[in-house]
């Protein structure tokens, strides 16, 4: 007999196959346990910021970057994005959430060049796993 047992992490899947038989009401494992991780890729946070020139942002930053909106939405593993600023102390950026770690590196290393070449600097980028347990009580957007 083959069983299957599904143990969910935050960050990973762990499927668990065990081989047993039963001999007289008792459970005899035999064989060895096959564990393998799932290929599942768990949701991440992006969040870049960066220094901009405040006469970019408001209505300048908006107009001047509707084009460049719609195209993240083309981006390999997007998911959503929260544009940030303020004026007051010359930052902007973006709150990003990618499929995977993976491809929000990649993005953050394109877009890292990108916004340099519009006038940023001092520019951050950090990735950070998603608690999705705790994000769904509060209503958090991680999925597609």
């Amino acid at each position: 007999m083959l069983a299957c047992s599904i143990i969910n992490r935050r960050d990973y899947s762990l499927w668990a196959w065990h081989r047993f038989a039963i001999i007289e009401g008792e459970t005899l494992v035999l064989g060895e346990t096959i564990v393998a991780r799932g290929t599942e890729a768990m949701p991440v946070l992006l969040q870049i910021d960066f220094k901009f020139p405040k006469e970019m942002m408001g209505d300048a930053l908006t107009e001047g970057a509707r084009e460049l909106a719609h195209s993240i939405n083309q981006e390999p593993g997007f998911i959503s994005k929260t544009w940030t600023e303020n004026a007051e102390t010359g930052e902007a950026g973006g709150i990003y959430v990618f499929t995977d770690k993976a491809l929000a590196e990649q993005y953050a290393q394109m877009h890292s060049q990108r916004v340099a070449a519009m006038g940023a600097s001092d520019i951050r980028a950090k990735i950070f796993d998603i608690n999705t347990t705790l994000t769904d009580i509060n209503r958090g957007h991680y999925r597609t």
